[in-house]
């Protein structure tokens, strides 16, 4: 925070990217109510996210012009692929009563916040997700397509929903994703969240593999240490027919918080960025994010997203 070449600005909203014909000039951005606009000397880079991204992009006159139309945005360089093609890792939360195990839930005391606070040590270091695996759901496919977390509580609806019982929870999360969804403006006000079209289940595979992985779990916590410790399913029977999975599954089934894909790399009609990251059809114009991978990885999206980082910075090095 101390380099003389990086400024950090707080509490603003960016609102556009600024053009000058077909090159990225700078932004503007909202700050304490007022409008500010900054210029770039060689070229301006997006780092928003799968969400923010497109809907940057989308605010600048960057993308499918028919849409930008609908909200009143005069399209500047027509680029389809904007905002299309969105990728996640749903979940559905496997949740178990246990046999009297300690709730990660009853360990939020004083005395376990002083520990974290001052020696960062205690139960309230747990991120959460303690173990994890991947697995296959059929045999002969190159990765695994399903991935399990375990977590020492119930995690109904993001957390939202109280335990009212010791539980544990595992999350039955796709990985091997066809389904596709997409990311749409409401408004040409930037302060409107842009809608999210996750497209959850839209191919039938992802729901048969979705519902193969939720019986795999099943079948793991029904035997071996696991069968010691837990009891009975979270509003399921102990063996579920396929409409009753299925049925949970649409119910409870949410985001992992890793989409992707919005503003994805390629050089067919739907690619948003060529091999380095640079917009199509606009100089001075990069983006840097998970939005640029074709599709999810089969795993957390986290080292993929630095590793895009990290070629981002070769290729601007490169340019210079």
């Amino acid at each position: 925070m101390e380099r003389p070449n990086l400024t950090v600005t707080t509490g603003a909203t960016v609102s556009r990217v600024e053009l000058t014909g077909e090159r990225a000039t700078g932004v503007t951005f909202r700050q304490s109510g007022s409008e500010h606009t900054v210029s770039a000397r060689h070229e301006v880079l997006l780092s928003g996210g799968a969400i923010a991204s497109p809907q940057l992009l989308m605010l600048s006159g960057i993308g499918p012009a028919a849409h930008l139309a609908e909200v009143g945005i005069t399209a500047k360089v027509e680029l389809s692929g904007v905002g299309a093609n969105m990728q996640d890792h749903p979940y559905t939360p496997m949740v178990w009563h246990t046999k009297g195990t300690t709730d990660l839930a009853e360990l939020g005391t004083i005395r376990n916040v002083l520990r974290w606070k001052t020696r960062q040590r205690g139960p309230l270091t747990s991120n959460l997700a303690e173990s994890g695996a991947f697995f296959h759901t059929r045999e002969g496919l190159p990765a695994p397509d399903m991935q399990a977390h375990v977590l020492p509580t119930g995690l109904i609806g993001d957390g939202f929903m109280e335990p009212t019982s010791r539980m544990v929870t595992v999350l039955s999360t796709l990985v091997h994703v066809r389904s596709r969804g997409s990311i749409r403006l409401r408004s040409a006000d930037p302060s409107w969240h842009p809608a999210i079209e996750a497209g959850y289940f839209d191919d039938q595979v992802d729901l048969d593999t979705m519902l193969a992985g939720a019986r795999r779990i099943m079948e793991i916590c029904q035997q071996g240490q696991m069968a010691g410790l837990l009891d009975r399913p979270f509003e399921l029977a102990s063996t579920p027919s396929d409409e009753d999975l299925i049925e949970h599954i649409r119910r409870y089934t949410q985001t992992t918080f890793h989409p992707t894909s919005t503003c994805a790399m390629g050089v067919g009609e739907d690619a948003v960025v060529d091999p380095s990251l640079r917009v199509r059809g606009v100089e001075g114009l990069r983006v840097v994010d998970a939005s640029v991978m074709p599709a999810v990885p089969r795993g957390n999206t986290n080292a993929p997203t630095i590793m895009v980082a990290e070629k981002a910075a070769d290729e601007i090095r490169k340019s210079r």
